[in-house]
């Protein structure tokens, strides 16, 4: 979807081998760069696409126009984006759908980069299986413009508190997780891996939606969590739809407390979050995770910071 829409600004994008497949090669655009500024995009693609595209607006000769067709289900993603760019001094408007984006240009300047809550919600999940907690993370914001900033919520609902100091936050227990859980992860998908395993550890039955995009991935990441939880006993099964008549939206519920007696191998898809999801398990009893290199997409030193906080890691043949 990205190589089209760019063809159709007027880049000059060619597939080496077989079409819709990298590798590519990427030209100079030639003079039908800016003829065309319009684009209909789907709404339900990666963000990562539609963010792209929204970067290069302002830098393009008549700017650009995205429509999003069909259902939205990034938009924390998007207006992250936005709201990022905006603080470079781009203008834009972003209604029903639709985002617009004048031709202008960035002005740089000091800008602080908030930690990623994606990566703190792994640290909180540790907080959440452990027997005891006092632990301080630095850099993430009270205002946070990132979905995942939900995390403090959620896991408020799990037992713990979260206290803000000058330079960061503090996670102590506050009491009892809640008997059940139900959210809408649609402003937050990639903490819902997270919150299912921390459920399973917990024995929390949990109800999920908003996971429209969990599919389309690094991996099917519904997929993923249903094959790697029912290795420690754990149900993650999507509910028939007579459940969700009105709404529309597709429910997942959770249900089983995590359990093993030989050690469990978890695989992780070349998928990031899947290594870093199920690694809290690990307080529970020793677990194995395959591949452990594939953090290093967004988190490189997940497992040296296990190690600090006094996990032992160890890297096993096989």
């Amino acid at each position: 979807p990205l190589v089209e829409a760019l063809r159709t600004l007027g880049a000059r994008i060619e597939y080496i081998g077989q079409e819709g497949f990298p590798p590519l090669r990427i030209l100079p655009p030639g003079d039908e760069l800016g003829n065309q500024y319009k684009l209909h995009i789907p709404a339900n693609i990666s963000s990562q696409f539609i963010s792209a595209l929204l970067m290069v607006g302002p830098v393009l000769p008549r700017g650009i126009e995205v429509k999003l067709e069909g259902k939205l289900v990034s938009a924390s993603y998007l207006q992250m984006t936005l709201d990022m760019m905006n603080d470079f001094d781009i203008d834009y408007t972003f209604h029903e759908q639709i985002i617009r984006i004048p031709p202008q240009k960035y002005r740089g300047h000091t800008y602080r980069v908030e930690s990623d809550w994606s990566a703190a919600s792994y640290h909180y999940a540790n907080a959440a299986l452990a027997k005891d907690v006092d632990l301080h993370l630095r850099g993430l914001l009270p205002k946070s413009m990132q979905g995942d900033a939900a995390t403090t919520e959620l896991f408020g609902r799990l037992g713990l508190q979260t206290t803000w100091e000058s330079d960061g936050l503090r996670i102590t227990r506050s009491g009892a997780p809640a008997s059940m859980l139900e959210h809408d992860f649609l402003l937050c998908p990639d903490i819902a891996q997270t919150m299912a395993v921390v459920l399973a550890g917990l024995g929390v039955p949990g109800l999920f939606t908003g996971l429209e995009t969990l599919s389309i991935k690094e991996t099917d990441r519904i997929a993923a969590l249903r094959d790697e939880l029912i290795k420690v006993s754990v149900a993650f099964s999507q509910m028939p739809n007579r459940f969700s008549p009105r709404t529309g939206k597709t429910y997942y519920m959770l249900e089983g407390k995590a359990h093993w007696e030989e050690t469990p191998t978890f695989a992780t898809y070349h998928d990031h979050r899947m290594a870093m999801a199920f690694a809290p398990l690990s307080l529970i009893a020793p677990v194995r995770i395959e591949d452990p290199k594939v953090v290093g997409k967004s988190y490189p030193d997940f497992w040296k910071d296990l190690t600090k906080l006094g996990w032992t890691v160890q890297l096993v043949d096989g």
